[in-house]
């Protein structure tokens, strides 16, 4: 891996902590798409899910219903992504009005779901990490 990309990557590491140690969920997205090696990349979408999924927790949390464009603009992704992921965890969406009502118990069964499939990722992440640490 050469100096400059380790650099490249280095600064793009410390500008997602420092968007969210601000809690700027936008540059927090713009920060982590730029290009990673194949070592980090996985790291860096599995990031970004528990992000989203934390993000998703987060406005259950703390709306009864919340815009298309804010929801959209919390997880970083475009208003119709929004629609499709939030829709998945049990949010309903109102296209008249164009805005989404939590609903945290499917929310948290959906998660509960997610987290059982995804103990095999957190293992294969795991063993990445360990494989990194000793080269």
């Amino acid at each position: 891996m050469t100096k400059e990309l380790k650099k490249g990557e280095t600064e793009s590491v410390w500008k997602i902590g420092k968007a969210l140690w601000k809690k700027d969920y936008p540059a927090t997205y713009q920060a982590v798409n730029v290009p990673w090696n194949q070592q980090l990349k996985p790291l860096v979408d599995a990031f970004v899910v528990a992000l989203r999924t934390r993000v998703l927790r987060l406005v259950a949390n703390a709306y009864t219903n919340i815009s298309s464009a804010a929801l959209a603009e919390k997880l970083g992704q475009s208003e119709q992504e929004a629609e499709q992921l939030a829709t998945g965890y049990g949010f309903q969406y109102d296209a008249g009005s164009k805005y989404f009502t939590p609903n945290k118990q499917a929310l948290e069964a959906q998660l509960e779901t997610n987290k059982k499939s995804g103990l095999d990722t957190i293992s294969s992440l795991a063993k990445k990490t360990l494989f990194l640490e000793l080269n």
